[in-house]
């Protein structure tokens, strides 16, 4: 096997005999190095970085207590078996106390030793692959919660909006919902008679930030550049300025506020329509009222010449029968032109009666105009 695909295996004894014997067993499968005091030991690691250590407790200056105990302060984690010719339950007690994983004894057999490296390290990467395997899931239980609580952001954003008054109020709650998710924002919605813009801190945008939201309309759906991120819909801008660097996070942020934009070009319409609706139904409900109080006009004008032109029926009867005396008629000529003169005023009078038809017509018409009442 080639050295650079064997794994290192540091040796620790004081003893070159030791070391040698060991190396003998290991070297086949293993890249052996060699450290004869605790001191030489702790720079190996951090220069080799083995992945396992097999460490001697009888040595001079720092046993091997005193170097498995610096070891694992410093965060190391690779096996270790202790190496010792005295093997008493104290001895192997201190040794699992001071961080050891396993204990051999001196003299041991070569297949022993390699077999016990062998297994320590396979130890070793079960444990590593349990912890990582762990870490994955507690990320994507993280990923998944994170996900939720999105996604019931922009459900809320949703409801929330659903009678929204008018635009400032939408402005409002989208800036609002863009802080939930954690970004810091610029807001400009495009309405039919201009704009309205707003800060990550709710404040009006200034001429500078204005001009560069316009721009950033122009640059298509989604454009990135560094920690900023543009979304563009018809009718709204959103500009985050701090993107995070982590790339899965940053992929499901442009995707909420893909969406969270797209909800919110949407109830833009939604207001612009309602506001058309609304404005349509005033200009209408004024003409109904205009036009209801001018035909109100006109049936009371009907009313006074009806009853106008009866009294003056009634007055040229009168006046007519008193001038008989001047015109030198007789009776029979009088009662002649009398009778003419009622037959006329009797035939205007039975058309006056026809006209009551005409007078419900007027109280149709002026109570359709009437605008409905509201509760």
């Amino acid at each position: 096997m080639d050295i650079v695909d064997k794994k290192t295996v540091l040796i620790v004894d004081d003893d070159s005999i030791i070391c040698e014997v060991l190396n003998a067993a290991l070297d086949a499968e293993y890249h052996v190095i060699t450290a004869h005091s605790g001191e030489e030991c702790l720079s190996r690691v951090e220069e080799y970085k083995p992945v396992l250590i097999i460490l001697d407790i009888d040595m001079e200056g720092m046993n091997g207590y005193d170097t498995c105990i610096k070891l694992r302060a410093a965060q190391h984690a690779m096996p270790v078996i202790f190496l010792s010719s005295c093997d008493s339950l104290d001895e192997r007690l201190k040794a699992f106390d001071a961080g050891g994983d396993d204990f051999l004894s001196k003299p041991t057999d070569n297949q022993i030793i390699l077999r016990k490296v062998q297994l320590a390290i396979q130890a070793k990467a079960a444990r590593d692959a349990l912890v990582n395997e762990k870490d994955s899931f507690e990320s994507m239980a993280m990923i998944f919660l994170d996900s939720m609580g999105e996604s019931g952001t922009l459900q809320n954003y949703t409801r929330a909006n659903f009678e929204c008054p008018d635009y400032k109020t939408l402005l409002d709650n989208t800036l609002q919902t863009t802080r939930h998710l954690g970004l810091e924002c610029h807001i400009q919605l495009r309405l039919p008679d201009g704009s309205i813009s707003c800060t990550p801190n709710g404040q009006t945008t200034g001429p500078l930030e204005e001009s560069i939201l316009t721009q950033a309309s122009t640059m298509g759906r989604l454009f990135q550049f560094k920690k900023r991120l543009v979304t563009n819909f018809e009718n709204i801008t959103i500009l985050i300025v701090n993107m995070p660097d982590n790339v899965e996070v940053a992929g499901r942020i442009r995707d909420n506020i893909a969406i969270l934009a797209e909800i919110a070009d949407a109830f833009v319409k939604s207001i612009t329509l309602r506001q058309h609706a609304q404005a349509s139904t005033e200009r209408i409900n004024r003409a109904n009222l205009s036009a209801g109080s001018a035909i109100e006009i006109l049936r009371q004008k009907y009313r006074a010449q009806q009853v106008e032109t009866r009294m003056l029926q009634h007055d040229l009867i009168e006046q007519v029968e008193k001038t008989y005396i001047y015109l030198g008629l007789t009776d029979k000529q009088e009662q002649l032109v009398t009778d003419v003169m009622k037959k006329c005023s009797e035939r205007i009078l039975e058309l006056f009666e026809q006209s009551d038809e005409l007078e419900k017509q007027f109280s149709i018409i002026a109570d359709a105009l009437k605008p409905e009442s509201t509760n």
